[in-house]
């Protein structure tokens, strides 16, 4: 809910605010920015070149203004899993996309509480095999980065806001015509593929599964499960000992508990072939059956939307199918912009498939499922070029309704009889120098009670003359909050603040604002906390 909120937010402010203005398509190169995780799969690829990058290495932005010069906002598309942080890293925080994010809307002044700001977006690609170049603490030893989890994520942010910047600041092309667009509903349940793109005959797609090497996770996200390793296919995988092991993994518990029965009688589903199944996500109702495909046409753009991962040479194939339909149309540029709308797992090339990489075991719908993808994309392409309407297969499942295993709510929050909320448990020292963590705790109240939608958690402020100004916020990369539960019912919130090295010399203090349940009325109210004053040296 608070997701469909925040959307309908953002359309109505944009409806209010609309006025004439033009749309800046600038495109580069970031290089030395990302590894393809993937290659010995990428390298199994027939159109594969070794002179070739195995990575896209395209930053895509555009520039959105107003005709009287007010600066709307940014969207950045570049190839890259947003992963600087490790699959340990337990806080609610932006990755390397959102520290560009927030670094390009502090340097425009961004204010998320008025009702038109600058917006900067930076959005995913075609990032299926695609990492970044830091590792994280926990890769496997050919990417792992180092133990700094945010010194990882600020490096790849970095590069990518550096690069972003630069272009937002040159001059593009202004894009021209009309914003168009065409979008179908596919059911991917017994899908048909022709003979143009699967180069076998019409092929029909698979009930959705994973692949044992899907449990080996990527080399950005390893499982560590003894046993599981990329590259198993029905061939070389002994299912009994393989089950064994995974079932004896924390990470595989839970999984083989809720899909075990299901995964023994399909282990070697032929249309899977040569994918042996882990985990059969379709018969289990993990994955949408009924997928969005768009193309959006700006002037010389194509914007593709796609609910999936898709994978560097998987990427060049639909980018090259849309160029060969809308370039006569004047479209020059094609960006994917990738996870788009729903989710299924990755989108890997036939080869790739065949290789049973992490990202051939998460194709979900069989070795024809980028196939199938392309049909679409050229279908939806070829409509626009000659401006025919498309149906949609069904509409997806309403599942509004249906009942989820969810963690309880919150019942009640406690204190002991001699504290308020917002009490100060461990108060911030004297003073401080730049660079230094100031970590202060409060008694708080379960942050369920109210997400905050709008507004934050925490605060830090400054001293000016005789007021206080807030310069961070939960959303900045500078601050942490951590909850925590001590015994059965109080709740510990500890705040953290880096000091930023370029911050100024002065009087700091940190607020907490939060909100307890009343346990015998179940009524929310709020509260709020305060530090001690700490100078920054």
């Amino acid at each position: 809910e608070v997701i469909v909120n925040g959307i309908v937010l953002a359309i109505g402010r944009a409806h209010d605010s609309m006025a004439p203005g033009s749309i800046e398509l600038v495109t580069g190169t970031l290089d030395d920015a990302t590894l393809n995780r993937g290659l010995p799969a990428h390298s199994t690829n027939h159109d594969y070149n070794p002179a070739d990058v195995n990575i896209n290495s395209t930053m895509t932005v555009l520039k959105f203004k107003k005709d009287d010069g007010t600066e709307i906002g940014i969207i950045n598309w570049f190839s890259v899993h947003p992963t600087g942080f490790s699959m340990k890293w337990d806080y609610l925080t932006a990755d390397i996309n959102g520290y560009a994010q927030n670094q390009f809307e502090k340097r425009k002044g961004t204010d998320f509480n008025a009702s038109e700001t600058f917006v900067a977006a930076f959005a995913s690609s075609d990032l299926g095999d695609t990492v970044p170049i830091d590792g994280n603490a926990h890769s496997h030893p050919d990417y792992q980065g180092s133990d700094d989890e945010l010194t990882n994520g600020k490096n790849g942010g970095s590069r990518l806001f550096n690069k972003g910047w630069e272009l937002y600041h040159q001059d593009g092309l202004v894009l021209n015509g009309a914003a168009d667009y065409r979008h179908r509903w596919a059911d991917m349940k017994n899908y048909q593929v022709d003979d143009a793109f699967t180069g076998a005959g019409e092929q029909t797609l698979c009930s959705a599964a994973r692949g044992f090497s899907f449990a080996a996770g990527g080399v950005n996200g390893p499982s560590g499960v003894e046993g599981i390793v990329p590259g198993m296919t029905v061939e070389n995988t002994n299912f009994e000992t393989a089950i064994e092991a995974f079932g004896a993994s924390p990470l595989g518990a839970a999984i083989v508990e809720l899909g075990l029965n299901v995964a023994n009688a399909v282990q070697a589903d032929p249309c899977q072939y040569p994918k042996p199944i882990l985990l059969a996500t379709g018969a289990l109702g993990m994955v949408p059956t009924t997928l969005p495909f768009q193309v959006f046409m700006l002037g010389e753009l194509a914007i593709v939307g796609l609910p999936a991962e898709i994978t560097t040479m998987a990427g060049r194939r639909i980018r090259a199918d849309v160029l060969a339909q809308l370039s006569p149309k004047g479209v020059t540029s094609v960006v994917i912009a990738g996870l788009s709308n729903t989710y299924t797992g990755y989108v890997a090339t036939k080869e790739e498939f065949d290789w049973q990489g992490y990202e051939g075991a998460a194709t979900e719908y069989g070795p024809n499922t980028l196939a199938a993808y392309r049909q679409e994309v050229r279908n939806l392409s070829a409509a626009k070029r000659t401006n025919q309407i498309v149906t949609d297969d069904k509409p997806p499942l309403d599942r509004l309704h249906e009942w989820r295993r969810e963690r309880p709510g919150v019942v009640w929050d406690g204190k002991y009889l001699w504290e308020s909320f917002g009490d100060v448990l461990t108060d911030a020292n004297a003073s401080y120098h730049k660079g230094d963590s100031v970590v202060v705790s409060f008694r708080g109240g379960h942050p369920k009670n109210n997400l905050r939608t709008q507004d934050t958690y925490l605060k830090v402020q400054k001293q000016v003359g005789s007021s206080w100004v807030t310069i961070a916020h939960d959303w900045d990369w500078d601050t942490l909050y951590r909850w925590s539960r001590q015994g059965l019912d109080l709740s510990r919130i500890d705040i953290t603040w880096n000091i930023p090295a370029d911050a100024d010399s002065g009087s700091y203090r940190i607020i907490h604002q939060g909100d307890w349940k009343n346990g015998w009325t179940g009524d929310i109210k709020a509260y709020s906390g305060t530090s001690g004053t700490f100078i920054v040296n």
